[in-house]
């Protein structure tokens, strides 16, 4: 990461806003809770923005790399946790990492890494840390919603999303200057739409959620073929 992203990062991670700015946050640094769950870009500029809705529950241990940090070292100490979980996704098939395995599967895809789209259940063995340094070659990962919520479940408000946007996710679009926003799921997709961007969008369905087996190839085709539009000089 180049001096402005990581400040930008260290940014987020230090998020000042408090329950009253954002109700539906979870966030207390001193349990280890604070915004997080972006993966950079390793190039400069992102072909693709991947949107989220926003982190969901923090895996196991996760807040113990957190707690009482501020400043510099939370990121730190995010970068030391992404390089277990890493490990973790590749070792197991626990359900609560299907999201980050479906999501890979998708961008390999997307990005012509693999000639065809393999099944979820192949690619589970097939998933190795290089595809982390060849996908984030070209992706840059991030949330709308920078925090936790109570229950993962719950709908985010607009003006949560608002907030989060306005602060972060405006700023971090001028400083990837993707080519491509890829939007995961509805919620995401209707808020974005009513921003003023510059940025083509499409979207998928959020990767924790399967299409249809008899529907995911060719939707995830029409998919590959927008984005190829858009990515191909």
């Amino acid at each position: 990461m180049n001096d402005r992203i990581r400040k930008f990062y260290v940014d987020v991670m230090n998020c000042e806003y408090t329950r009253n700015d954002c109700p539906q946050a979870c966030k207390d640094v001193s349990l280890g809770l604070t915004p997080r769950a972006f993966t950079p870009c390793k190039s400069r500029q992102a072909s693709i923005l991947v949107v989220a809705k926003n982190p969901g529950h923090p895996l196991n241990g996760e807040c113990n790399y957190f707690k009482g940090k501020t400043g510099e070292d939370l990121l730190k100490a995010k970068e030391e946790f992404d390089r277990e979980k890493y490990e973790r996704i590749r070792a197991t098939n626990d359900r609560s990492l299907r999201y980050h395995k479906n999501l890979r599967r998708y961008l390999r895809y997307f990005l012509g890494m693999s000639r065809k789209l393999e099944t979820y259940e192949k690619y589970q063995h097939s998933y190795c840390s290089e595809h982390e340094k060849e996908i984030f070659q070209h992706v840059a990962l991030t949330n709308l919603f920078k925090c936790s919520t109570a229950n993962e479940q719950e709908r985010i408000r607009t003006e949560s999303f608002q907030t989060c946007y306005d602060k972060y996710l405006a700023r971090e679009i001028r400083l990837w200057r993707p080519k491509v926003i890829l939007a995961l799921g509805e919620e995401v997709l209707r808020f974005l739409e009513k921003q003023n961007l510059t940025v083509p969008l499409i979207s998928v369905r959020h990767p924790s959620y399967f299409y249809r087996r008899a529907e995911e190839r060719s939707i995830l085709r029409g998919v590959k073929k927008e984005l190829a539009k858009i990515l191909t000089p």
